[in-house]
């Protein structure tokens, strides 16, 4: 009796579910009357079907959705689809969990190469020396394109930061920090051997990059030496091979009455580069949201203070600066997307955006 009632009352579930169907099928049937009829058409219809869009619109629609910040940028899918064929080169960057990648934006996407952070390279390209942090040990690594797999050529228990490969790739710079007592160091690495050896600096120091035109290391230091108190940046200077460190400086003006001038000792996080050519210097606080940077003549010191702003007008706070693929061109990250400056000569100049990476760290930008 349990099991018929139970029957039962499912039954009496089902016809109350298939009545209430019924009737919201006949008030809508009415409902629907005094509209005209929806013909659809059977998938065996192929001939009536929508024709495929062309192949080259499809892409600039996949380009499109693949935007995520596009709405952002100031430009539409479409120019910012036109912008990435002006894109000569390579960029190479740090993704999302400590992935090295790498795209051309002119021809193809983005593909993943292999674990690895802060990646470095000569503006020439050929080789490329990042970090790739262990559980135990931290590891310089070097990539030559041309070979299939990167070495480590220098480990360490130390943490290691901010890697910079000499023109001719033959060196690396890099700081260790001592993890018993962060106490920073900068080291040199012979990339063939793995020896190093740390140059004997007269100060306290931001940063290191190396000058293309005559081969030699550049310290930033934090505080300049004595002197008459203008406006200048200050470096220990280690020569391409023995590493015997002189002091150098280059004095700055302004080049119009509305600029400034940079100050290492003024900056918590100094970033500095040279041009591909060596004749220009960038200086940027990358501690600082204040999103300038200033380009200083090398021979002459002659400083310009420069800003970045959106096609709309607003204001851009990158959140990493690098010298593009000739001296006037940049690449840095913003919202966490890769943008490039191209050439003025360009026609619209800036910005293009590259893609939604979540770049890590200053990308390079490379023949």
């Amino acid at each position: 009796m349990a099991l018929a009632s139970g029957k039962h009352i499912i039954a009496l579930a089902l016809a109350a579910v298939i009545g209430a169907g019924f009737a919201c099928s006949s008030a809508f049937a009415a409902e629907e009357a005094d509209r005209p009829a929806l013909i659809s058409l059977p998938a065996a219809e192929w001939s009536l079907s929508p024709l495929p869009l062309p192949s080259e619109e499809l892409v600039e629609m996949l380009a499109g959705m693949a935007d995520i910040h596009s709405d952002e940028t100031g430009f539409s899918a479409s120019t910012l689809f036109d912008l990435r064929k002006k894109i000569k080169g390579e960029i190479v960057f740090e993704s999302e969990g400590r992935t090295l990648s790498r795209s051309r934006p002119a021809e193809t996407g983005v593909s993943a190469l292999f674990p690895g952070a802060q990646p470095s390279a000569a503006h020439s390209g050929g080789a490329l020396a990042f970090i790739d942090r262990g559980a135990t040990v931290s590891k310089l690594s070097i990539y030559n394109f041309s070979q299939e797999k990167p070495r480590a050529v220098y480990s360490t228990p130390d943490a290691l930061a901010r890697p910079a490969l000499s023109p001719d790739a033959s060196a690396a710079a890099i700081v260790l920090i001592s993890l018993s007592n962060l106490e920073r160091k900068l080291l040199i690495i012979n990339t063939s051997d793995g020896s190093s050896f740390a140059p004997r600096l007269t100060s306290d120091f931001h940063s290191a990059a190396w000058n293309p035109a005559d081969g030699s290391l550049w310290v930033a230091l934090k505080k300049c030496p004595p002197g008459d108190g203008s406006s200048r940046l200050c470096f220990d200077r280690a020569a391409p091979s023995g590493g015997g460190v002189s002091s150098v400086s280059i004095p700055l003006r302004p080049s119009d009455e509305n600029g400034g001038t940079p100050s290492f000792a003024a900056m918590r996080g100094a970033a500095f580069s040279f041009s591909p050519t060596g004749k220009k210097i960038l200086v940027y606080d990358e501690r600082s949201a204040d999103g300038l940077f200033y380009v200083a003549d090398v021979a002459s010191g002659e400083t310009s203070k420069n800003a970045f702003k959106s096609p709309a007008g607003a204001a851009i706070q990158f959140d990493s600066l690098a010298w593009g693929r000739d001296d006037d061109s940049f690449v840095f990250t913003y919202l966490g997307n890769i943008w490039v400056k191209l050439s003025d000569k360009d026609t619209p100049p800036f910005p293009a955006i590259v893609g939604a990476s979540a770049a890590a760290s200053p990308p390079l930008w490379l023949p």
